[in-house]
């Protein structure tokens, strides 16, 4: 089963777009931003820093969005994109109005559900991406699919796009044979699709104890060197 659509709330400000009044967004925790859509003028906006990213953390890309401007009129939006700095810091947004009679093409989040069997045997089940890409009419959209993992029980058995459940009315824009989820050995698992938190650490505590066992071995040899 598929989730329903979600709607969320947002404020907003019209905005110029000189340089100083980018600076004065900064001081006041907010950032610029912008709506555009088919036959719709781009609108410069700004939205405080907090509401965005508390928003964007569960609306994610597939959810629509009813953006307040001015505290007057409130058009239906989905954020299509946002831009951060170096340090991850989200610096720009840019946002989509809806056309109810146009199609869409969006990334919807997959929803995990139930527990595959094959973990109770030992096995690793990795989650090759959490999202897909459709296509549908606004009122199909959905705000997230649900990826039902109760069927995997035997080792190298994978759920691909094929496999999924869709709601009527949405086309999946990914190949067919795209792997979803797949069952591996544990001592199998393949670092390059393992992107889980502890996998990076174990990862980067293995480069960095080789980085200090060549460094320690140059220096012994250096020390060989000097006593010659």
């Amino acid at each position: 089963m598929s989730d329903t659509q979600k709607v969320f709330t947002l404020t907003c400000q019209s905005r110029e777009t000189s340089r100083e009044a980018n600076e004065s967004l900064k001081k006041e925790n907010k950032i610029p931003a912008v709506v555009y859509g088919k036959d719709f003028s781009n609108l410069n906006i700004s939205v405080k820093l907090a509401d965005f990213e508390r928003v964007y953390a569960e609306a994610k890309k597939s959810s629509f969005i009813d953006l307040t401007i001015d505290e007057k009129d409130t058009i239906k939006v989905l954020c299509y994109d946002f831009q951060a700095d170096y340090t991850g810091k989200i610096i720009h947004a840019d946002f989509y109005k809806v056309n109810e009679n146009e199609e869409l093409t969006v990334e919807v989040s997959l929803n995990f559900v139930n527990e595959a069997p094959a973990k109770k045997l030992g096995y690793n089940v990795l989650l090759q991406t959490e999202t897909i890409k459709v296509k549908c009419l606004p009122k199909d959209l959905v705000s997230s699919i649900d990826v039902d993992l109760s069927g995997l029980s035997e080792l190298e058995q994978t759920i691909k796009i094929s496999d999924l459940v869709l709601p009527a009315g949405i086309t999946v824009l990914n190949h067919a044979d795209e792997i979803v989820a797949v069952v591996k050995e544990a001592v199998e698992i393949d670092t390059k699709l393992d992107n889980t938190d502890e996998n990076v650490a174990s990862q980067q505590a293995a480069e960095a104890a080789e980085k200090e066992a060549a460094a320690e071995e140059k220096a012994t040899e250096e020390k060989t060197e000097e006593a010659k």
